[in-house]
């Protein structure tokens, strides 16, 4: 009777020595329930109580009192503890490296497909004591910026008020003088090089897919300006030059007071051009390649219609582009025209 007594409190099984008599009756688990004075208060119930390590053990009613684990499974204990941490160190720096590598790559590759802020020419005329001067600018900050030098330049003309086209011969330097001009408004003219632009694996290059067949992308520039030089009478400054995109004033540029609309047309190959002008004058805040101080929309007639309301330099820009005649060579032709004039 007494080891049954001692294996059923201590484990839980076997046959219960108060398995007869008033108040027993089985419980829901199939284990004895006793409900006399012996049981209640020889064998309280067993809450869960923490290890010495701090790991929390749980007792099943009935059971023993709690036993202290051995020192060699404490041991264990701490030795299966650290190895988790140190597991869960180097997960964490493989996340991290993951993620930087992940990283570095997606910006790399947004590096080689987006696209370069875009660079166009424009003109810039000085009036000195040594007489009117011009320079050509190559960036996207109107007024001054980066040079085209001579070379760069396939043609300089200045157009008199009665049509004579003077063939300029540039120097090497910065500053452009130009011939002693008389009355009346003149228009020069000065159209860019051809030239190739493509994104290879080694970078930027100006060069086309005859060159690197494996390039990202390529694209041709064909790019012209026009400034209005003078003041008077004259009708320079509305003649056609036959460009593949031209900007051409409606009317004469230089009489233009603060707040006196101006109309422009523009022709693509010699057609109306719908699309969008922008324009911008010297001072302006925020010149980038989105900021600009008029943005207006051609009709179908390719005629555009804005307000120069501020007094000095603006500069009006177009931009087209279309598929290149020969996918072996580039893939892209893209046209710049600009023209400045001066608001009084």
């Amino acid at each position: 009777m007494k080891a049954e007594f001692y294996k059923w409190a201590s484990t839980g099984r076997g046959a219960s020595p108060f398995n007869t008599g008033p108040g027993y009756h089985a419980s829901s688990a199939g284990r004895p329930v006793v409900h006399n004075a012996l049981s209640a208060s020889a064998f309280p119930r067993r809450r869960r109580a923490l290890s010495p390590i701090g790991r929390r053990e749980t007792h099943r009613p009935g059971a023993g009192l709690l036993r202290p684990r051995p020192l060699k499974q404490h041991e264990s204990d701490y030795r299966r503890t650290f190895r988790d941490h140190q597991e869960t160190g180097f997960r964490r720096l493989f996340y991290v490296f993951r993620t930087a590598l992940v990283a570095v790559a997606a910006f790399s590759l947004a590096a080689i497909s987006a696209p370069v802020l875009a660079h166009y020419p424009w003109i810039t005329v000085t009036e000195g004591d040594a007489g009117p001067a011009f320079r050509v600018h190559f960036g996207h900050r109107f007024p001054a910026e980066g040079r085209l030098a001579p070379h760069q330049l396939q043609a300089v003309r200045l157009i008199a008020p009665d049509g004579v086209v003077h063939e300029l011969a540039l120097e090497d330097d910065e500053l452009h003088p130009l011939p002693p001009l008389g009355a009346g408004t003149h228009l020069l003219v000065v159209e860019q090089n051809l030239s190739f632009w493509s994104r290879t694996h080694e970078g930027g290059r100006r060069a086309s897919r005859e060159q690197y067949p494996d390039a990202f992308s390529c694209s041709q520039s064909a790019n012209v300006m026009k400034a209005v030089v003078g003041r008077g009478a004259g009708e320079a400054w509305g003649q056609e030059q036959g460009h593949p995109l031209e900007l051409i004033p409606l009317s004469d540029p230089s009489t233009l007071r603060t707040g006196d609309p101006l109309e422009i047309r523009v022709l693509l190959h010699g057609e109306p051009w719908t699309g969008e002008i922008r324009a911008t004058y010297a001072g302006h805040e925020a010149q980038d390649e989105e900021a600009y101080a008029v943005r207006v929309a051609t009709n179908a007639a390719g005629v555009a219609r804005f307000v120069p309301a501020v007094a000095g330099h603006w500069l009006v820009l177009v931009h087209a582009g279309e598929d290149f005649p020969d996918p072996e060579i580039c893939d892209r032709r893209s046209y710049h025209s600009t023209l400045t004039f001066v608001v009084r």
